[in-house]
């Protein structure tokens, strides 16, 4: 059984979705966070004390430059839409936009975006979306709270943490013994008892917030971070239809998006809005059939329409993700094929995520005196993708994307390959394991174009959106 299975066996066996304490469900809360504790690489790496001592002193001065500024919010009433963005929006054009919400904003014009702050209690600024209500001081409240509770009402927490450890104890304990990965019980009341303490301190004002707004619908993405789900309670609790945007690869390995057949969760959006017919299979999802509608993605269609096919020459693309790359020598891959291949006319693009941009020559010694050009701005990826002859890459959404640029994909068989396999079976992508195996391919590469088989992306994806949205505003 995989990682997910198992996690799904002992949440339904002990039924850890409907256990409350004071109105919080913990596990609900923490299941995602405690999934990807495992299956993300990075999670496993501990931080240094000098790192930790870091991070500590810039989110405290966060903290305390978003307490003194002065922002007026004015909370519109009674608005059509209220959008919940992506906390990281890209820098297009000297602002920062959200791909997913934002061309719907300009579409629907009554309504209303909540910003959440990005990591590290960082405001992004400024953001393209015109009618903006910042949650920085609702965000900030809620961390405050917590180390209140904890430091100086250490009884109170304590016993929340008591009973988090009780009831959760024994499911960890053969979630343990199943899967050889040892769940600590005492870490997961510790953390559990946390975000109870941000939850709590939240809520109130959320509920506040959203009855003085009073939209008719709510549009979100990444509904299992801590604000989205209290959001959807809320709204299921005083009537607001609620729709999660698909803003990344669903797959069966999948937590945040995988649950027991016929459960349905309080926290989860009413509705989904997915990429395509693709994506409807690939997950557990707790909604009906008729809850999930393929639409498509506009910002895709939005970049394609922009950026037309402009080769000239041979262009290899590597695609970094910071899960991964930094672990699994992909610039010694990279750094390797420009030099083998060079000379038979290919040239390799390295585009890093824009989370390895500020130390990418850190993660990647190899790729700095190497002939591999590294992209370490904002330069589009789908520029790129018009510019390549083909893409080079691990797991992430990148790679769907380069299907609709009928582009050959090449999959590097690590940890998380099997996540394309639906792209190699239908003949999009190719595997391989080393630099020998891939040069070989590339030697032997032809432009032949490949035959579409799935609906990843539905076409006319913004007309599909408004044209249901306007269906909710019509009810």
């Amino acid at each position: 059984m995989s990682l997910t299975e198992d996690f799904l066996f002992i949440e339904n066996k002990y039924k850890l979705n409907s256990i409350k304490i004071d109105g919080f469900t913990p596990w609900v809360y923490m299941r995602f966070g405690l999934w990807d504790s495992v299956m993300n690489p990075l999670r496993k790496l501990e931080k240094t004390k000098l790192e930790k001592i870091r991070f500590s002193i810039k989110s405290a001065f966060s903290i305390l430059r978003i307490l003194l500024m002065v922002r007026k919010n004015r909370v519109p009433k009674r608005v059509d839409i209220c959008f919940l963005s992506h906390p990281r929006r890209v820098l297009i054009d000297n602002t920062y936009e959200c791909i997913y919400t934002d061309a719907l904003a300009e579409e629907f014009p009554d309504s209303v975006t909540l910003e959440r702050l990005y990591n590290n209690f960082y405001r992004l600024s400024p953001v393209k979306t015109q009618n903006t209500l910042y949650l920085d001081k609702i965000e900030i409240r809620g961390y405050i709270h917590g180390a209140i509770a904890k430091y100086f009402r250490s009884s109170r927490f304590n016993y929340i943490k008591k009973q988090m450890k009780t009831l959760f104890s024994d499911a960890l304990t053969e979630l343990s013994v199943r899967t050889g990965i040892e769940f600590n019980s005492d870490k997961f009341a510790a953390q559990a008892s946390l975000k109870y303490c941000f939850y709590k301190a939240k809520y109130k004002k959320y509920e506040k917030l959203l009855r003085k707004i009073s939209p008719r619908l709510i549009i979100e993405t990444c509904y299992y971070s801590t604000n989205v789900m209290a959001v959807n309670e809320i709204a299921k609790k005083i009537g607001i239809p609620t729709v999660e945007l698909q803003h990344g690869i669903i797959h069966d390995d999948h937590i945040a998006y995988s649950f027991a057949q016929g459960e349905r969760i309080p926290q989860f959006a009413d509705k989904m809005f997915l990429f395509g017919e693709y994506w409807k299979s690939k997950a557990a999802y707790p909604l009906e059939d008729n809850d999930l509608m393929s639409v498509g993605f506009p910002y895709l269609e939005q970049q394609k329409m922009k950026y037309e096919k402009n080769k000239s020459g041979k262009v290899l693309l590597f695609i970094s993700q910071p899960v991964i790359s930094a672990h699994c020598e992909y610039d010694r891959l990279a750094a390797d094929i420009s030099a083998r291949m060079c000379q038979k006319g290919w040239s390799v693009v390295f585009k890093l995520h824009p989370g390895e941009y500020g130390d990418w020559e850190r993660r990647f010694p190899l790729l700095v005196d190497s002939n591999v050009k590294v992209i370490s701005d904002n330069y589009p990826l789908y520029a790129l993708f018009s510019e390549a002859t083909a893409v080079v890459g691990l797991n992430s959404t990148a790679l769907f994307e380069a299907v609709s640029y009928n582009l050959p994909i090449f999959i590097y068989d690590i940890f998380g390959a099997e996540r394309m396999d639906d792209l190699c079976e239908a003949g999009y992508a190719v595997k391989f394991k080393d630099a020998d195996e891939l040069c070989n391919v590339l030697e032997n590469l032809n432009d032949q174009d490949i035959q579409v088989k799935l609906e990843i992306w539905k076409s006319n994806a913004l007309q599909n959106m408004a044209a249901e949205i306007q269906r909710f505003l019509e009810k």
